[in-house]
């Protein structure tokens, strides 16, 4: 099993989110830096991998409604791809 960390709150850009995902998960050169290109990838993933999304109320803060496609794409291609996984994680600074 993989385990891919993302932290919505390094996010300030849609590309900073794209070159980060693309890095961590190994895509191809020829990704598309769109969540078309990020649905294809992750539907096509063949091994057991878990996204784990940090600070989801910061990618919302910075990424506005395309934070809302992301999240999507997360969740849709977790359901319909076996090998994928996804859960964010809350919580609260004491």
């Amino acid at each position: 099993m993989e385990y891919i960390v993302l932290d919505g709150a390094e996010y300030s850009e849609k590309t900073d989110f794209f070159t980060d995902i693309k890095e961590k998960m190994q895509f191809p050169d020829y990704f598309g830096n769109n969540l078309d290109a990020l649905a294809d990838c992750l539907s096509e993933r063949g091994s057991d991998t878990t996204l784990i999304l940090l600070n989801e109320d910061d990618l919302r803060k910075n990424l506005g409604k395309y934070a809302e496609g992301i999240l999507q794409v997360f969740e849709d291609c977790a359901e319909s791809n076996s090998h994928l996984s996804y859960h964010t994680v809350h919580y609260e600074e004491e």
